[in-house]
């Protein structure tokens, strides 16, 4: 069995990087679009809610790595 999954702890790895880097990148466009004030109202806010989707999603898969990576009892630390 522990052949089979000799990759786990480097794959478990990898894939909370990207999940990291893209929740970093989705709150940083989030704090920059809700402080732009430069846009019309209507569509800085249609701005600032589409920024905020893409936080929540990103949030839930970096959430969801972390629990899988937890789960499968990957040490990263």
């Amino acid at each position: 069995m522990t052949e089979r999954i000799r990759y786990i702890d480097e794959v478990c790895a990898a894939l909370l990087d990207d999940t990291e880097r893209k929740y970093i990148m989705a709150r940083t466009n989030l704090e920059q679009v809700t402080a732009a004030s430069t846009l019309p109202q209507e569509k800085h806010a249609d701005q600032i809610e589409a920024a905020r989707k893409d936080y929540l999603r990103a949030s839930k898969e970096y959430l969801a790595i972390a629990f899988k990576t937890k789960f499968l009892g990957v040490d990263l630390e």
